[in-house]
């Protein structure tokens, strides 16, 4: 599994309005599975806070954890 911040930026004609925003990713892939997670909060990024990389990293970890199935 692989963990970075994700930098969106907007061009004035999304929501964003020219701004931009972090938030952190995970990607993970498996010899059948390919997911990712990438955590945000809406109320959050107003006041310029964010999920960590290693809430993110967990988030990320439990998902796969719930997905993940023998081959049988």
């Amino acid at each position: 599994m692989k963990c970075q911040e994700m930098k969106l930026s907007g061009d004035g004609t999304s929501g964003l309005s020219g701004g931009s925003i972090s938030m952190p990713f995970c990607i993970w892939g498996d010899h059948s599975t390919l997911g990712y997670v990438a955590l945000n909060d809406m109320a959050t990024f107003t006041t310029g806070k964010n999920f960590s990389l290693d809430e993110t990293a967990e988030a990320a970890s439990k998902l796969r954890n719930d997905v993940l199935v023998e081959i049988g």
